[in-house]
């Protein structure tokens, strides 16, 4: 889960976006063509896998032995502040291959304040949708509001 975190496709750790952008100076669209294909293969592979083949931790710390974890099904990345922003990154708190996951999903689906940053580049909005839908099913701790973004 570490490598393919959807978090890589929007930008770098520390939530520079130019290099994605280019695809939009080649093309006008493309860059969210190319996110909504890339996320919608991301969501075919994650639902093959039952909920209990994600192997889980309570451990929240980079590197080390939990590194290839997700969080906890029971993890609210919303009712604690953001490992990353300590450090100003958006995503791996030290521009590390590390995130917390939840929190790195969080940040690309939170629609409190408008748009998320997925609808902000354009990305298909069913696309957008089964992000939430497999973060829903994974992370389940009622607290959690997912779909923010479609208020």
């Amino acid at each position: 889960m570490r490598e393919v975190s959807p978090w890589r496709v929007y930008s770098k750790p520390d939530g520079d976006q130019s290099v994605m952008e280019k695809l939009n100076e080649y093309k006008p669209g493309l860059r969210a063509t190319f996110t909504s294909s890339i996320y919608t293969q991301f969501i075919k592979k994650v639902n093959k896998f039952s909920l209990d083949q994600w192997t889980r931790t309570n451990e929240l710390d980079f590197g080390g032995d939990f590194w290839w974890m997700i969080e906890a099904a029971n993890y609210d990345p919303t009712d604690k502040e953001n490992p990353s922003s300590a450090n100003g990154n958006l995503f791996a708190p030290d521009g590390s291959a590390d995130a917390i996951e939840a929190h790195a999903f969080y940040q690309l689906l939170d629609g409190r304040n408008g748009p998320n940053r997925l609808q902000q580049i354009g990305v298909d909005e069913n696309v957008i949708r089964g992000l939430a839908d497999w973060a829903d099913m994974i992370w389940t701790n009622p607290a959690t509001d997912w779909y923010t973004w479609d208020k």
